[in-house]
């Protein structure tokens, strides 16, 4: 009994919720001030399809100013090496013989893992940046390429080393 009359009374309140109307609010009419013209009609323009990527025509009647060219970032300097990153392991060695060896028998993607791995490995030896960057830049990734070398500039206290950034650099760059 206590169970329908507890049904019975959730139903009416659903009912009772179910009918009401929502909240209005007063809305105040406003026209055009008086003595204002009532405003034009423009008529539908033809939509154009949108410009292609790149270069953009101007609109007419306003000047076209070109944007300058950003400035290339300043090379960074080399931090300072300790004796123990001096030279490589042996086993680094080996991981860049065999990454050196795949790049030339046209596997790219293996030589690429190889590298990875021996950045994982050494993260701060410079031979490791030169192979991948200039592994990056045979596979076209040019931006990767020039990170890459940058990062090996900056770790690289030989100037040899320090001149083949450079030209890796160059050679990155469009």
């Amino acid at each position: 009994m206590v169970r329908s009359l507890v049904c019975l009374t959730l139903a009416g309140l659903l009912a009772a919720c179910a009918t009401t109307s929502p909240p209005t609010v007063p809305v105040e009419e406003r026209g055009l001030p008086q003595g204002a013209p009532p405003a034009p009609v423009v008529p539908d323009e033809p939509r154009l399809p949108p410009e292609p990527a790149g270069e953009m025509a101007p609109a007419p009647g306003y000047p076209v100013t070109p944007v300058p060219a950003p400035k290339p970032l300043p090379l960074p300097e080399p931090l300072p090496r300790t004796p123990s990153d001096s030279q490589p392991s042996g086993a680094l060695l080996a991981l860049l013989e065999q990454a050196e060896a795949r790049h030339q028998a046209g596997q790219p993607q293996q030589a690429l893992a190889l590298l990875e791995r021996a950045q994982r490995i050494a993260p701060r030896e410079p031979l490791v940046y030169l192979q991948l960057a200039r592994l990056r830049l045979d596979l076209g990734d040019r931006v990767r390429a020039q990170q890459l070398a940058r990062k090996g500039l900056a770790l690289s206290a030989d100037p040899n080393m320090r001149e083949a950034f450079r030209v890796l650099l160059r050679q990155s760059s469009p």
